[in-house]
Protein backbone atom coordinates (compact mmCIF):
# COMPACT_ATOMS: atom_id res chain seq x y z
CA UNK A 1 0.00 0.00 0.00
CA UNK A 2 2.86 2.28 0.68
CA UNK A 3 4.54 1.59 -2.37
CA UNK A 4 1.38 2.65 -4.88
CA UNK A 5 0.81 5.45 -2.42
CA UNK A 6 4.38 7.21 -2.65
CA UNK A 7 4.32 6.35 -6.39
CA UNK A 8 1.16 8.30 -6.55
CA UNK A 9 2.93 11.08 -4.59
CA UNK A 10 5.21 11.44 -7.23
CA UNK A 11 3.15 12.18 -9.87
CA UNK A 12 1.50 14.89 -7.81
CA UNK A 13 4.35 16.24 -6.55
CA UNK A 14 5.44 16.45 -10.45
CA UNK A 15 2.95 18.07 -11.51
CA UNK A 16 2.60 21.15 -8.04
CA UNK A 17 6.38 20.63 -6.79
CA UNK A 18 5.96 24.31 -5.06
CA UNK A 19 2.93 22.29 -2.69
CA UNK A 20 5.59 19.94 -1.16
CA UNK A 21 4.34 20.87 1.81
CA UNK A 22 0.58 20.49 1.39
CA UNK A 23 1.00 16.61 -0.47
CA UNK A 24 3.05 15.00 2.30
CA UNK A 25 0.47 16.40 4.36
CA UNK A 26 -2.31 14.67 2.30
CA UNK A 27 -0.32 11.70 1.13
CA UNK A 28 0.62 10.37 5.15
CA UNK A 29 -3.12 11.00 5.93
CA UNK A 30 -4.53 9.49 2.91
CA UNK A 31 -1.85 6.42 3.84
CA UNK A 32 -3.20 6.53 7.40
CA UNK A 33 -7.17 6.35 6.38
CA UNK A 34 -6.50 3.30 4.12
CA UNK A 35 -4.62 1.34 6.60
CA UNK A 36 -7.12 2.32 9.73
CA UNK A 37 -10.72 2.34 7.90
CA UNK A 38 -9.43 1.21 4.17
CA UNK A 39 -10.56 3.93 2.94
CA UNK A 40 -9.88 4.80 -0.10
CA UNK A 41 -8.67 8.79 -0.95
CA UNK A 42 -8.28 10.56 -4.42
CA UNK A 43 -9.47 13.76 -3.45
CA UNK A 44 -6.62 16.62 -1.75
CA UNK A 45 -9.85 18.21 -1.01
CA UNK A 46 -11.58 15.60 0.38
CA UNK A 47 -13.37 16.19 3.42
CA UNK A 48 -12.26 13.36 5.59
CA UNK A 49 -8.58 14.86 5.07
CA UNK A 50 -9.95 17.96 6.09
CA UNK A 51 -10.67 16.56 9.51
CA UNK A 52 -7.52 14.70 9.85
CA UNK A 53 -5.94 18.44 9.43
CA UNK A 54 -8.09 19.94 11.49
CA UNK A 55 -7.00 17.15 14.72
CA UNK A 56 -3.77 18.27 13.17
CA UNK A 57 -3.65 21.90 13.52
CA UNK A 58 -5.29 21.82 17.26
CA UNK A 59 -2.57 19.21 18.00
CA UNK A 60 0.29 21.78 16.43
CA UNK A 61 -0.59 24.87 18.30
CA UNK A 62 -0.98 23.32 21.49
CA UNK A 63 2.27 24.25 23.88
CA UNK A 64 4.48 22.21 26.18
CA UNK A 65 3.58 24.42 29.08
CA UNK A 66 -0.08 24.14 28.34
CA UNK A 67 0.67 20.29 28.17
CA UNK A 68 2.37 19.77 30.83
CA UNK A 69 -0.42 22.30 33.11
CA UNK A 70 -3.62 19.66 31.87
CA UNK A 71 -1.49 16.30 32.50
CA UNK A 72 -0.02 17.90 36.20
CA UNK A 73 -3.28 19.36 37.04
CA UNK A 74 -5.75 17.22 35.33
CA UNK A 75 -8.89 19.23 37.33
CA UNK A 76 -8.06 22.73 34.77
CA UNK A 77 -10.23 20.43 32.08
CA UNK A 78 -13.00 21.20 33.71
CA UNK A 79 -12.42 25.12 34.06
CA UNK A 80 -14.48 27.53 31.71
CA UNK A 81 -13.15 28.65 28.10
CA UNK A 82 -13.26 32.36 29.28
CA UNK A 83 -10.52 31.40 32.41
CA UNK A 84 -7.95 34.06 32.23
CA UNK A 85 -4.57 33.28 31.04
CA UNK A 86 -5.35 29.26 30.06
CA UNK A 87 -8.97 29.85 28.08
CA UNK A 88 -7.11 30.06 24.68
CA UNK A 89 -5.28 27.00 24.91
CA UNK A 90 -8.85 25.09 26.38
CA UNK A 91 -10.48 25.93 23.03
CA UNK A 92 -7.97 24.97 20.94
CA UNK A 93 -7.88 21.62 22.60
CA UNK A 94 -11.73 21.76 22.30
CA UNK A 95 -11.24 22.54 18.54
CA UNK A 96 -8.70 19.54 17.77
CA UNK A 97 -11.94 17.30 20.31
CA UNK A 98 -14.85 17.81 17.98
CA UNK A 99 -13.26 16.56 14.71
CA UNK A 100 -11.70 13.82 16.57
CA UNK A 101 -15.26 12.93 17.92
CA UNK A 102 -16.27 12.98 14.25
CA UNK A 103 -13.71 10.44 13.10
CA UNK A 104 -14.08 8.12 15.79
CA UNK A 105 -17.56 7.89 15.34
CA UNK A 106 -18.46 8.33 11.94
CA UNK A 107 -15.90 6.63 9.99
CA UNK A 108 -15.77 3.61 12.47
CA UNK A 109 -19.49 2.95 11.97
CA UNK A 110 -18.83 2.92 7.94
CA UNK A 111 -15.59 0.88 8.16
CA UNK A 112 -17.91 -1.83 10.65
CA UNK A 113 -21.14 -1.48 8.06
CA UNK A 114 -18.75 -2.27 4.93
CA UNK A 115 -17.84 -4.94 6.83
CA UNK A 116 -20.70 -6.21 7.69
CA UNK A 117 -22.46 -5.51 3.92
CA UNK A 118 -19.61 -7.52 2.62
CA UNK A 119 -18.74 -10.30 4.85
CA UNK A 120 -15.09 -10.38 4.07
CA UNK A 121 -12.46 -9.38 6.60
CA UNK A 122 -9.98 -6.51 4.87
CA UNK A 123 -6.31 -6.04 6.20
CA UNK A 124 -7.06 -2.86 7.67
CA UNK A 125 -6.97 -1.80 11.74
CA UNK A 126 -10.70 -1.63 12.01
CA UNK A 127 -11.64 -4.71 10.29
CA UNK A 128 -9.43 -6.99 12.00
CA UNK A 129 -10.19 -5.59 15.61
CA UNK A 130 -13.80 -6.29 14.52
CA UNK A 131 -13.21 -9.84 12.92
CA UNK A 132 -11.67 -11.00 16.46
CA UNK A 133 -14.24 -9.22 18.70
CA UNK A 134 -16.44 -11.56 16.43
CA UNK A 135 -14.82 -14.40 17.88
CA UNK A 136 -15.98 -13.81 21.31
CA UNK A 137 -19.83 -12.74 20.37
CA UNK A 138 -22.26 -12.77 22.85
CA UNK A 139 -20.05 -11.22 25.88
CA UNK A 140 -21.89 -8.62 27.79
CA UNK A 141 -19.00 -5.72 26.90
CA UNK A 142 -19.22 -5.69 23.41
CA UNK A 143 -20.43 -2.75 23.24
CA UNK A 144 -17.88 -1.03 25.34
CA UNK A 145 -14.89 -3.12 23.71
CA UNK A 146 -16.33 -1.33 20.27
CA UNK A 147 -15.95 2.16 21.57
CA UNK A 148 -12.42 1.44 22.58
CA UNK A 149 -11.47 0.39 19.61
CA UNK A 150 -12.96 3.47 17.81
CA UNK A 151 -11.43 5.62 20.25
CA UNK A 152 -8.20 3.69 19.55
CA UNK A 153 -8.20 3.10 16.42
CA UNK A 154 -8.87 6.83 15.41
CA UNK A 155 -5.88 7.70 18.01
CA UNK A 156 -3.85 5.54 15.10
CA UNK A 157 -4.74 7.43 12.91
CA UNK A 158 -3.88 11.05 13.57
CA UNK A 159 -0.90 9.28 15.23
CA UNK A 160 0.64 8.35 12.17
CA UNK A 161 0.17 11.13 10.49
CA UNK A 162 1.77 13.39 13.15
CA UNK A 163 4.57 11.24 13.02
CA UNK A 164 4.92 10.51 9.33
CA UNK A 165 4.55 14.32 8.02
CA UNK A 166 6.61 16.18 10.45
CA UNK A 167 9.67 14.12 10.16
CA UNK A 168 8.97 13.67 6.42
CA UNK A 169 9.19 17.31 6.15
CA UNK A 170 12.53 17.24 7.85
CA UNK A 171 13.85 15.19 5.62
CA UNK A 172 12.84 17.89 2.92
CA UNK A 173 15.01 20.72 5.02
CA UNK A 174 17.58 18.40 5.71
CA UNK A 175 18.22 17.39 2.04
CA UNK A 176 18.60 21.18 1.31
CA UNK A 177 21.07 22.08 4.16
CA UNK A 178 23.47 19.03 3.99
CA UNK A 179 23.00 18.25 -0.63
CA UNK A 180 26.31 16.08 0.10
CA UNK A 181 23.80 13.41 2.06
CA UNK A 182 21.63 13.85 -1.06
CA UNK A 183 24.03 13.39 -3.78
CA UNK A 184 25.41 10.02 -1.62
CA UNK A 185 21.69 8.79 -1.59
CA UNK A 186 21.25 9.06 -5.20
CA UNK A 187 24.50 7.82 -5.96
CA UNK A 188 23.33 4.32 -4.39
CA UNK A 189 19.82 4.70 -5.71
CA UNK A 190 21.58 4.76 -8.97
CA UNK A 191 23.40 1.63 -8.15
CA UNK A 192 21.18 -0.60 -6.54
CA UNK A 193 17.61 0.26 -8.41
CA UNK A 194 19.11 1.62 -12.05
CA UNK A 195 17.88 4.14 -13.95
CA UNK A 196 15.22 2.84 -15.70
CA UNK A 197 12.71 1.80 -12.48
CA UNK A 198 11.53 2.63 -9.42
CA UNK A 199 12.92 1.79 -5.85
CA UNK A 200 10.55 -0.93 -3.93
CA UNK A 201 11.05 -2.47 -0.77
CA UNK A 202 12.74 -4.96 -2.50
CA UNK A 203 14.97 -2.99 -2.30
CA UNK A 204 15.79 -2.08 1.11
CA UNK A 205 18.20 -4.44 2.64
CA UNK A 206 21.17 -2.88 -0.26
CA UNK A 207 20.01 0.59 0.41
CA UNK A 208 22.04 1.12 2.79
CA UNK A 209 22.73 3.97 3.14
CA UNK A 210 18.62 5.43 2.72
CA UNK A 211 17.95 3.25 5.64
CA UNK A 212 20.54 5.21 7.79
CA UNK A 213 18.56 8.27 6.91
CA UNK A 214 15.25 7.80 7.86
CA UNK A 215 17.14 6.83 11.12
CA UNK A 216 18.95 9.85 11.00
CA UNK A 217 16.47 12.03 10.07
CA UNK A 218 14.06 10.34 13.32
CA UNK A 219 16.92 10.52 15.42
CA UNK A 220 17.58 14.54 14.53
CA UNK A 221 14.32 15.80 13.65
CA UNK A 222 12.13 15.36 16.96
CA UNK A 223 8.51 15.15 16.39
CA UNK A 224 7.54 14.90 19.77
CA UNK A 225 10.63 16.48 21.86
CA UNK A 226 9.30 15.82 25.33
CA UNK A 227 7.32 12.61 24.31
CA UNK A 228 4.36 11.38 25.66
CA UNK A 229 3.83 11.19 29.95
CA UNK A 230 3.34 8.07 31.71
CA UNK A 231 1.96 7.44 35.12
CA UNK A 232 3.64 5.07 37.12
CA UNK A 233 1.69 1.73 38.10
CA UNK A 234 3.31 0.96 40.72
CA UNK A 235 5.90 1.85 42.96
CA UNK A 236 9.49 1.93 41.67
CA UNK A 237 13.25 2.86 42.42
CA UNK A 238 15.54 4.59 39.73
CA UNK A 239 19.54 5.07 40.21
CA UNK A 240 18.49 5.46 44.11
CA UNK A 241 15.50 7.52 43.51
CA UNK A 242 11.94 6.66 45.17
CA UNK A 243 9.16 6.91 42.36
CA UNK A 244 5.88 6.54 44.08
CA UNK A 245 3.24 4.82 41.90
CA UNK A 246 1.13 7.89 40.05
CA UNK A 247 3.98 9.61 39.48
CA UNK A 248 3.97 11.04 36.30
CA UNK A 249 6.95 10.72 33.76
CA UNK A 250 8.09 12.62 31.08
CA UNK A 251 10.70 11.29 28.74
CA UNK A 252 13.28 14.03 27.41
CA UNK A 253 13.69 12.22 24.08
CA UNK A 254 14.67 15.31 21.97
CA UNK A 255 17.99 15.40 25.17
CA UNK A 256 18.36 11.51 24.25
CA UNK A 257 18.68 11.79 20.59
CA UNK A 258 21.44 14.80 20.85
CA UNK A 259 22.92 12.89 23.89
CA UNK A 260 26.86 13.33 22.29
CA UNK A 261 28.24 10.28 24.46
CA UNK A 262 25.73 8.15 22.06
CA UNK A 263 25.42 10.61 18.74
CA UNK A 264 29.09 12.05 18.62
CA UNK A 265 28.36 15.73 17.17
CA UNK A 266 24.31 15.37 17.55
CA UNK A 267 23.27 18.51 15.75
CA UNK A 268 25.13 17.47 12.39
CA UNK A 269 22.90 15.54 9.78
CA UNK A 270 25.28 12.68 9.16
CA UNK A 271 23.58 8.98 8.56
CA UNK A 272 27.03 7.59 8.54
CA UNK A 273 26.80 7.28 12.18
CA UNK A 274 24.23 4.14 11.82
CA UNK A 275 27.03 2.33 9.06
CA UNK A 276 29.80 0.13 10.05
CA UNK A 277 31.36 -1.88 7.05
CA UNK A 278 28.88 -1.00 4.26
CA UNK A 279 26.13 -2.15 6.33
CA UNK A 280 23.83 -0.74 9.28
CA UNK A 281 25.68 -0.59 12.73
CA UNK A 282 23.39 -2.33 15.38
CA UNK A 283 25.33 -1.22 18.27
CA UNK A 284 24.34 2.02 17.90
CA UNK A 285 21.24 3.07 19.71
CA UNK A 286 18.34 3.06 16.80
CA UNK A 287 16.30 6.41 17.16
CA UNK A 288 13.07 4.59 16.73
CA UNK A 289 13.32 2.89 20.27
CA UNK A 290 12.71 6.18 21.38
CA UNK A 291 10.30 8.60 18.99
CA UNK A 292 7.74 6.03 19.11
CA UNK A 293 6.83 5.73 22.33
CA UNK A 294 7.64 3.44 25.40
CA UNK A 295 5.56 0.86 27.09
CA UNK A 296 2.49 -0.06 26.76
CA UNK A 297 1.78 3.09 25.17
CA UNK A 298 4.33 3.02 22.34
CA UNK A 299 2.78 4.53 18.72
CA UNK A 300 1.29 1.04 17.46
CA UNK A 301 2.16 2.30 13.69
CA UNK A 302 5.77 2.10 14.44
CA UNK A 303 6.77 0.02 11.39
CA UNK A 304 4.38 1.11 8.88
CA UNK A 305 5.66 4.52 9.48
CA UNK A 306 8.72 3.33 9.56
CA UNK A 307 7.87 1.45 5.93
CA UNK A 308 6.33 4.58 4.56
CA UNK A 309 8.96 6.89 5.43
CA UNK A 310 11.51 4.30 3.52
CA UNK A 311 9.62 3.99 0.23
CA UNK A 312 9.06 7.97 0.18
CA UNK A 313 12.44 9.33 0.87
CA UNK A 314 13.47 6.02 -1.88
CA UNK A 315 11.55 7.35 -4.24
CA UNK A 316 11.51 10.74 -3.88
CA UNK A 317 15.73 11.13 -4.15
CA UNK A 318 15.52 8.42 -6.92
CA UNK A 319 13.42 11.20 -9.28
CA UNK A 320 13.73 14.44 -7.83
CA UNK A 321 16.92 17.02 -7.09
CA UNK A 322 16.03 18.72 -3.52
CA UNK A 323 17.31 22.37 -3.59
CA UNK A 324 17.25 26.16 -2.02
CA UNK A 325 15.42 28.44 -3.32
CA UNK A 326 16.87 31.27 -5.28
CA UNK A 327 16.65 34.71 -4.27
CA UNK A 328 15.67 37.78 -6.98
CA UNK A 329 19.20 37.35 -8.82
CA UNK A 330 19.24 34.33 -9.16
CA UNK A 331 21.27 33.36 -6.11
CA UNK A 332 20.42 30.12 -3.31
CA UNK A 333 19.01 31.58 -0.61
CA UNK A 334 20.87 30.76 2.82
CA UNK A 335 18.59 28.45 5.22
CA UNK A 336 18.49 28.36 9.24
CA UNK A 337 17.26 25.18 10.32
CA UNK A 338 14.45 25.85 12.79
CA UNK A 339 11.97 23.57 14.55
CA UNK A 340 9.07 25.16 16.39
CA UNK A 341 8.63 24.66 19.93
CA UNK A 342 5.26 23.98 20.72
CA UNK A 343 4.01 20.27 22.02
CA UNK A 344 4.50 18.77 18.30
CA UNK A 345 7.77 20.71 16.69
CA UNK A 346 8.07 20.86 12.62
CA UNK A 347 10.72 22.93 10.35
CA UNK A 348 10.19 26.75 11.14
CA UNK A 349 9.81 28.74 7.99
CA UNK A 350 11.53 26.62 5.92
CA UNK A 351 11.09 26.59 1.77
CA UNK A 352 12.70 24.62 -1.16
CA UNK A 353 12.82 24.03 -4.86
CA UNK A 354 11.95 20.61 -6.00
CA UNK A 355 12.87 19.51 -9.42
CA UNK A 356 13.25 16.16 -11.50
CA UNK A 357 16.60 14.80 -11.85
CA UNK A 358 16.09 14.22 -15.61
CA UNK A 359 12.98 15.33 -16.87
CA UNK A 360 12.35 12.95 -19.76
CA UNK A 361 13.63 9.84 -18.02
CA UNK A 362 11.91 11.06 -14.47
CA UNK A 363 8.64 11.67 -16.16
CA UNK A 364 8.90 8.35 -17.84
CA UNK A 365 9.48 6.61 -14.91
CA UNK A 366 6.50 8.71 -13.10
CA UNK A 367 4.06 8.21 -15.41
CA UNK A 368 4.38 4.38 -16.29
CA UNK A 369 4.31 3.30 -12.21
CA UNK A 370 1.42 5.12 -11.44
CA UNK A 371 -1.13 2.46 -10.44
CA UNK A 372 -4.31 2.38 -12.60
CA UNK A 373 -7.13 1.54 -10.11
CA UNK A 374 -5.08 1.84 -6.96
CA UNK A 375 -6.22 5.01 -5.76
CA UNK A 376 -4.70 6.76 -2.57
Amino acid sequence: MQQSMARDFLVRLSEKPTAWQELLRFYFTAAALKAVYNLDISDVEDSRVAIIENIFEGLREVTISAQFLLERVPLVQHLPTWTPGIGKFFKKVAASKAPNDLLMETEFAAAKERMEASGTVDASVVSQLLSRLAQTAGAEDDTHEEEVIASGVAAVAVEALRQTFSTSAGFFAAMVLHPEVQQKAQAELEAVVGQHRLPDFEDKQSLVYINAIVKEILRWHNVLPLGVSHRTTEDNELRGYFIPQGTMLTPAVWACMHDPEIYPDPDRFYPERFIRNGQLDPTVLDPADFVFGFGRRKCPGRHFAEAALFILIASVLHVFEIGSPKDEDGRPVKLEYEQSHGFLSYPENFECTVKLRSAAEATSLIRDSRPQQDPI
